[in-house]
């Protein structure tokens, strides 16, 4: 808690709220452990910036505001709330986990957004659900070649910032090329796949192991090589650098059945990926999204998590309920692991109109007004406290959940002046 600047003790109190988790996402050939090793950031120009990994922006700059303005002695203000949130990132826990009694006060300023001069008023819920399918083994096969194969040089990004862009899903491209395979060799062999790291990014990389015929491997080299290049033109203006290595491995003591092989390359090439559906009440932004974003081998069984978003929270659990069935078609048993409300939006919002204000006052022109198609903690926090009056607001951040990530110098500055304008605005009780 911060006191009230002298004289504004009278001032209605604001939360002042971020988390405090970030992306922990890496390039495979960096050698890097995000839980020993700093962060190590440059300055180019007007950027903050990780080239390997993610910076951290991703809440760090809006923490770094919070705390600027509740120990500055400059700052004129009514009393404030910093309300740090951890697990944001993997499931908006922290946000889940608050007492409705700890929230002390009506407003609520959420800094956790990431375009300059847009005003955040709402948001979309989400669920995270994870299938799981015990993997059935054969001998691996004599007179077989084995192959690594990696789908890599994708852009990724956040699966809900980022969903309409159309950019490739590695493991959907992952599981396009073995149903090729398939079709075209059928008594090929899978060793496996892995893919994705986040819940909540685009994958951009996945890894399959598989084994031909060595009459076949010729073939596979070509059939690689088509798909390679069909797909490097859909993906020329989104993923200019989308890349598939295919090398020789050495050979495996088993592998996935026929059987196996086949619910898992169906499964994942049949999943639903990508916008569903988009809003009639915000024209251009996404209603309903869903993201395939890791298939890993967890305690033994193969692990495939995939994440829903909408507006609608009915939406979003159709939704769910449709992937549901699928997986659960292949065998696949499916959990939701973490499932949390939408924000929806209120025109009337006072925060909205002194934003709106001191945006204009600041800069002459009107700032935009959106519902973002990523979850934010605020609708969470307004569940547990009905009526609180919140809006979003923070400085440019690039690729927040992919390596390359980086904050503006300058828009941080100006956001953090818009910040202390709106705080001087906020009224009296």
């Amino acid at each position: 808690k911060a006191e009230a600047s002298p004289g504004c003790e009278n001032i209605r109190p604001v939360i002042l709220q971020g988390h405090l988790d970030m992306v922990p996402e890496k390039n495979s050939d960096y050698d890097f452990d995000f839980l020993t090793q700093p962060i190590q950031p440059t300055i180019s120009g007007d950027l903050v910036l990780s080239e390997n990994t993610t910076l951290g922006a991703d809440n760090g700059i809006g923490l770094a505001m919070i705390m600027t303005v509740m120990t500055d002695s400059e700052v004129k203000h009514g009393p404030l709330y910093g309300l740090f949130t951890i697990e944001e990132e993997t499931g908006l826990t922290g946000a889940g986990n608050v007492d409705p009694g700890f929230i002390n006060a009506d407003i609520l300023i959420n800094l956790d957004s990431e375009d300059e001069g847009l005003l955040f008023i709402g948001c979309a819920g989400g669920a995270r659900i994870d299938f799981t399918l015990e993997p059935d083994y054969a001998t691996a096969p004599e007179s077989y070649q084995f192959f690594e194969v990696n789908v890599c040089g994708l852009r990724g990004g956040h699966s809900g910032c980022d969903i309409h862009v159309g950019r490739a899903n590695a493991i959907k491209e992952a599981a396009a090329l073995l149903k090729t395979v398939s079709d075209a060799i059928p008594d090929f062999r899978l060793t496996g796949l892995t893919g994705g790291d986040l819940d909540n990014a685009i994958p951009r990389e996945a890894f399959v192991n598989l084994s031909v015929p060595m009459s076949e491997a010729e073939n596979l080299e070509r059939i690689a090589a088509e798909f390679f290049m069909a797909q490097r033109s859909e993906y020329a203006l989104t993923d200019p650098d989308y890349g598939i290595s295919l090398r020789k491995a050495p050979a495996a003591e088993k592998v996935y059945s026929p059987d196996f092989a086949g619910k898992l390359i169906n499964v994942l090439d049949g999943c639903s990926n990508g916008v569903i559906a988009e809003s009639h009440e915000f024209p251009g932004v996404v209603e309903t999204s869903t993201n395939l974003a890791s298939v890993k081998v967890m305690d033994e069984n193969l692990t495939v998590t995939v994440s829903q978003r909408s507006l609608i929270d009915e939406n979003r659990d159709k939704l769910s309920n449709i992937i549901i069935d699928h997986f659960k078609a292949f065998g696949f048993a499916g959990q939701i692991r973490s499932q949390y409300p939408g924000w929806t939006p209120s025109s009337d919002s006072m925060m909205l109109k002194i934003a709106t204000h001191v945006y204009e006052k600041q800069t002459g022109k009107m700032p935009e007004v959106v519902v973002i198609h990523a979850g934010l903690e605020c609708g969470i926090i307004g569940k547990k406290h009905p009526g609180i009056d919140m809006i979003s607001f923070g400085p440019d951040i690039k690729g927040p959940h992919a390596p390359g990530e980086n904050v503006s110098i300058s828009s941080t500055r100006r956001v953090l002046e818009f910040l202390v304008d709106v705080l001087a605005e906020i009224p009296e009780k």
